[in-house]
């Protein structure tokens, strides 16, 4: 079955590297219908990956050596993402850390874990986007507690005079309630 191997175009089987053991993907009762078991290989296809199509990966007709970062693929979809915007603010390309195979909405970003709680504790349900506390999105290193919190701040100057340190911006509120305890 050498010419049908060199002869094959969908994939470009010499092209493509695959190896010389037909029965690898072939029956011998049947040629067409080929299966290829990729949970043998270094990407096994799981959630939305198993129902795409091997040319929607492939199409390059490069089978062999392919790189298996998220972002190998899905550059396009980061660099358009603006809710937030990935690439402003300089999110790392690690999708998996805050996507799944499964979907790649609904996307949960751990911001409970290394800054302030907006999953769990008084805040979770009280924001509809990034941007009602981010609303500089080329960095998110900035946000504003004043967007919900609309203190009066003579008001707050007096609460927080015997505060070292106190000053009316949201950076100062963090510093003295960085869990959104009173």
């Amino acid at each position: 079955h050498q010419a049908d191997y060199d002869g094959t175009a969908d994939p470009p089987h010499p092209a493509a590297q695959f190896p010389l053991t037909c029965e690898s993907c072939h029956s011998t009762t049947v040629w067409t219908g080929a299966t290829f078991d990729h949970a043998a290989t270094a990407f096994p296809l799981t959630g939305a990956h198993l129902v795409a199509t091997c040319d929607g990966c492939h199409a390059d007709g490069v089978y062999s050596g392919r790189p298996t970062t998220c972002v190998s693929c899905h550059q396009a979809e980061y660099d358009a993402t603006t809710d937030p915007g990935h690439a402003a603010a300089t999110f790392p390309v690690s999708c998996e850390s805050c996507h799944t195979t499964t979907t790649w909405d609904g996307a949960t970003f751990d911001h409970d874990g290394p800054y302030f709680p907006i999953y769990s504790g008084k805040h979770a349900g009280r924001w509809s986007t990034c941007a009602t506390c981010h609303a500089n999105p080329a960095s998110y290193a900035d946000f504003t507690c004043f967007n919900c919190h609309e203190h009066d701040q003579i008001q707050m100057d007096d609460t927080h005079k015997e505060k070292p340190g106190y000053q009316y911006e949201s950076r100062t509120c963090l510093t003295c309630h960085p869990r959104g305890d009173a």
